[in-house]
């Protein structure tokens, strides 16, 4: 029996979700929540969802997420396969077809996804390989697949904590300044971890608010955190509140799904600065998630320097410093793009050119 492809529509996300559920490499970026949010995401952009699903004999075998974007900066709109601007998690083939099959299920998928691209007047896809499983991070190699579609490598590496350790160990294997500060904040602040059991509209949208308010900003649309209100009341995530006496130092929020878990965001009030609030939330994070049967903490990119894709802020290094500070390896994130666009192709590179130059001036000028 020919297979059929399904696209996704809210009235199959349950379906979608139970593969998700059933799929060791499916995870919570794969699920029909996560697609929901992030197409609703970002300002001055429009999403369309093109995910779909590969059925065969009513069952589905495979499952492609996949949104197309159109970003407008400085009144110019663009076309890309990404999630909110960033890389698409690449999609999932049930472990139960293997050997040609899944060889010709997945040429199948490309070609489908190259189909879309070209109809659609797509100028750039971007896609990540799938790390958050057993196999991936137990793996001494990993085969980077979108390289051999001709993919540009713009590979990263995140840190990841193996949960599973007691917490002695934990401590013993953070950055002797974190532990130093984990204990001087426990002795004044107090930690609220709002989840599953006690979350509401009302903590929410204080913690909307108060995000707001440090980035001084709204960096994403009011309707996000109805998404991330939805996710906590789902089981899928944890918000982390710290105080100082009566009033509110800061928050963290921790994606979490099977036994992975995400730190998705943050932010500390700008008087409470100096209390060690994020080594604290950090902390409580890592115990929340171990009592709650997760074995793996993500807490994200990591950045030495600048480079040629990816020429990120001091701050960003800043952030990537602390979040090693507390131990764990670097697994890395095996990412790529692909242009349809030979007109965008050479924009994007020439701003890279232009920013790495100057960047490579200001070294030498400094030496």
């Amino acid at each position: 029996m020919p297979v059929e492809i399904i696209p996704l529509t809210k009235e199959f996300y349950s379906e979608w979700d139970r593969f998700c559920d059933r799929n060791e490499e499916a995870w919570f970026w794969h699920t029909s929540g996560w697609i929901d949010y992030c197409m609703k995401s970002r300002f001055d952009t429009v999403a369309y969802n093109r995910s779909f699903s590969i059925v065969e004999n009513n069952n589905i075998i495979a499952i492609v997420p996949l949104l197309i974007e159109e970003p407008t900066i400085n009144g110019e709109t663009i076309k890309e396969i990404s999630f909110s601007g960033g890389n698409t998690p690449l999609f999932i083939i049930d472990k139960s077809i293997i050997g040609k099959k899944r060889a010709g299920l997945s040429a199948e998928i490309w070609d489908k996804i190259w189909s879309i691209a070209k109809n659609e007047g797509i100028a750039r896809c971007l896609f990540k390989l799938n790390m958050q499983t057993e196999a991936y991070l137990r793996s001494m190699t990993i085969e980077n697949n979108l390289y051999k579609k001709g993919f540009f490598d713009t590979s990263t590496y995140s840190c990841i904590l193996n949960i599973s350790q007691n917490e002695d160990d934990l401590m013993s294997n953070m950055r002797k300044g974190h532990r130093a500060a984990i204990k001087k904040a426990q002795k004044s602040l107090q930690c609220i971890c709002y989840d599953i059991t006690n979350v509401d509209e009302k903590v929410m949208e204080e913690f909307g608010k108060i995000y707001f308010m440090v980035a001084k900003k709204a960096t994403r649309p009011d309707e996000t955190f109805k998404k991330l209100h939805g996710f906590v009341k789902k089981g899928n995530a944890v918000l982390l509140k710290a105080n100082l006496g009566e009033e509110i130092a800061g928050y963290t929020m921790v994606f979490y799904y099977k036994k992975y878990a995400y730190y998705a965001m943050a932010c500390v009030i700008e008087k409470f600065k100096d209390q060690d609030v994020s080594h604290f939330l950090q902390w409580n994070a890592i115990s929340y998630l171990k009592h709650h049967g997760i074995c793996y903490y993500e807490l994200g990119d990591q950045f030495f320097s600048k480079s040629f894709f990816h020429q990120v802020s001091d701050k960003s290094m800043s952030i990537s410093a602390f979040k090693r500070g507390f131990g764990g390896r670097l697994v890395q994130q095996i990412s790529g793009e692909y242009y349809f666009s030979l007109e965008y192709f050479k924009k994007v590179f020439q701003q890279r050119i232009t920013s790495y130059e100057n960047e490579i001036e200001w070294i030498v000028g400094e030496a």
